[in-house]
């Protein structure tokens, strides 16, 4: 997965993750307090419908008790009696029960009242005269408000002949009338009144359609609303459980959450018990849901957008350094680092700006180091003359001089034809240091037949060195300066030490003289050129390679640990030493010494310096 598909992943998360838990902790919140708000509604409806239920109950009682106050028991006593003063009585009821029904405004929702005696005979009803069709007596709920001795009760009616035609039902509400003279309750005062009443008062409580309400006096059931699917017993466990849990609680009732209260109304011993279903009541209040699943899609979609957006300006600087690296990689060191952010990443663009940078200066310095080397071998070459013409020379004259039996002449030319034959054969930088001492001995022969014995030569050489690489020409213009410059000068007999050593990673070379040596200005001079490699490109003792460059090509080709050091005194002779740094150990010497033999005596060399036949 790339860096810019793990960031939107991650900030995704990071975002989603908190939202969700927010949202969730949100909508829970939400809907508790939904659910707290309307049951607490519901309780406060109900207050008010059971006081407007009292207040219409406290209504018919205050209708009766000015009824009772225009002399009711003597007015029912007139009626019972069969004389022709009952119909005056009659007529006067009537008159104070009309009046005070207007009065209090019960002419509509009351359209029924009656008296009847404790024995079940209707004594007035209604304006009519009293009639035996119908006997209260027949009537559960009248039996048991008389054998109970209370004073007041409500009941479903029993529906009188006169109203089982005009289609509606009604509700009785009675009295016992009660003759606080003689203490007597022969009567009660029955007021029947339609259920639209309690409709209106007590409908706002149901919700939906799976919403019930109960009217109980006791474990009456005196009215309901949408009864179904509860029985009595379901009603009596729920009236109970109210009482017990502060009036309302919550159940499950076939896997639909219900919430049950009651409140009791202080007249008639009454108790009005809703069962209304949760999701009924909490259906007018907008689902938090919805929302937070449209916010959280938004937001989602936000978080998409902003991710895409954000990742692309952080992961721009790092496909920057993308796109560099391959021009690097396709071999183009030219590439420059464009300017990236303020940051890490810019500080990663910087670096590799300066490595770039560090890179190309590396390559236009070996470039250099490369013509400067090409121009060295020119000045070789160029120092040669014509070494093939010079070869067939010395070779003929070599001939003629052994013919002749001039030994000396014949010596001297065939050093001379070895050393051009060396510097001509091979065109290989590298030779084993073998090859190159071979070099040098021919060298110093012609060396020692022109100087006799002023000079003298002296070997100690490590046999597990002479396979060693070296770079051609090394040895040779170091000897040459020792002889010329050091030991010629020098008044009576000087003496030239070669020393190779094998040292941890390198092989030493140590050319000693004990000639004249150098002054300090000279020797300060020399070893500053030798420290600096770009000084003096073109540096040459004579006519040969110069020390400045055997120096540089050292350097060059074995690293910056190689090359030269010379160290001396005025008339304390001079001393070169050559560092080859990168040589392994393991060269065949120990061959030779197995042999019985120096190493050096397996190449030519006696250990005073003479050349052997």
């Amino acid at each position: 997965m790339k860096i810019r598909s793990r960031i939107i992943v991650f900030f995704m998360i990071s975002s989603f993750i908190p939202f969700f838990i927010l949202s969730g902790a949100s909508w829970y919140h939400y809907q508790a307090t939904i659910r707290d708000n309307a049951f607490s509604y519901t309780r406060q409806m109900m207050t008010q419908t059971a006081t407007g239920l009292e207040e219409f109950l406290n209504q018919l009682d205050q209708f009766y008790y000015a009824v009772y106050a225009q002399d009711l028991p003597r007015l029912l006593a007139e009626l019972d009696a069969t004389s022709t003063g009952s119909v005056r009585a009659h007529i006067t009821l009537n008159e104070t029960i009309i009046r005070l029904w207007t009065f209090y405004g019960l002419s509509e929702r009351m359209p029924y009242l009656s008296i009847v005696s404790d024995s079940g005979n209707i004594i007035y009803q209604n304006n009519r005269a009293a009639s035996s069709d119908y006997q209260f007596s027949q009537s559960e709920w009248f039996c048991a408000l008389v054998n109970s001795g209370a004073h007041s009760g409500l009941s479903p009616a029993g529906l009188l002949p006169y109203q089982k035609d005009d289609g509606r039902t009604y509700i009785t509400y009675a009295q016992k009338i009660i003759d606080y003279n003689t203490a007597e309750n022969n009567y009660y005062f029955l007021m029947d009144f339609d259920t639209d009443v309690v409709d209106q008062l007590l409908s706002t409580l149901v919700t939906g359609n799976t919403g019930s309400l109960f009217l109980l006096n006791g474990n009456d059931l005196i009215y309901t609303i949408n009864p179904e699917p509860f029985v009595m017993e379901d009603i009596i466990r729920f009236q109970r459980e109210c009482r017990m849990q502060d009036l309302s609680y919550e159940e499950t009732i076939d896997g639909v959450p219900y919430f049950i209260s009651s409140y009791p109304v202080s007249q008639a011993s009454l108790n009005i018990l809703c069962v209304n279903s949760i999701p009924d009541l909490t259906a007018g209040v907008p689902d938090l849901k919805h929302f937070t699943l449209l916010l959280s899609g938004i937001s989602m979609l936000l978080t998409v957008l902003l991710s895409c957006f954000f990742s692309a300006r952080l992961v721009k600087p790092i496909h920057d350094l993308k796109e560099v690296t391959y021009e690097v990689m396709r071999g183009n060191l030219e590439v420059t680092v464009p300017p990236l952010t303020h940051d890490e990443i810019g500080d990663l663009g910087t670096c590799l700006d300066q490595m770039l940078s560090h890179i190309r200066q590396l390559i236009r310095e070996k470039y250099e180091y490369s013509l400067r080397e090409k121009e060295l071998q020119i000045h070789t070459l160029q120092s040669q003359i014509n070494p093939h013409f010079l070869y067939n020379t010395l070779e003929t004259i070599s001939s003629i001089a052994e013919s002749e039996g001039i030994d000396p002449i014949r010596d001297i030319a065939f050093s001379m034809a070895e050393l051009y034959r060396y510097s001509i054969s091979a065109s290989d930088r590298f030779v084993p240091i073998r090859c190159e001492l071979e070099y040098v001995r021919h060298y110093l022969d012609i060396i020692r037949i022109r100087f006799g014995e002023r000079i003298r030569i002296h070997y100690q050489i490590d046999g597990d060195v002479l396979e060693s690489p070296i770079l051609k020409l090394t040895l040779q213009p170091i000897v040459e300066n020792a002889v010329y410059h050091g030991l010629e000068p020098k008044r009576g007999i000087g003496n030239l030490t070669i020393s190779m050593h094998r040292k941890e990673s390198f092989v030493e070379i140590i050319i000693q003289d004990d000639g004249v040596g150098m002054d300090k200005n000279t020797l300060d001079a020399l070893q500053r050129r030798l420290k600096d490699p770009d000084s003096d490109p073109t540096a040459y003792s004579g006519s040969h390679i110069g020390i400045s460059n055997v120096n540089r090509r050292l350097r060059l080709r074995f690293g910056a640990s190689s090359g030269l050091q010379i160290t001396g005194t005025p008339g304390g002779g001079t001393c070169v030493t050559i560092r080859l740094a990168g040589q392994s150990s393991g060269f065949g010497g120990s061959q030779l010494e197995d042999a019985g033999l120096t190493p050096f005596e397996q190449n030519g060399f006696a250990a005073d310096g003479a050349a052997r036949k």
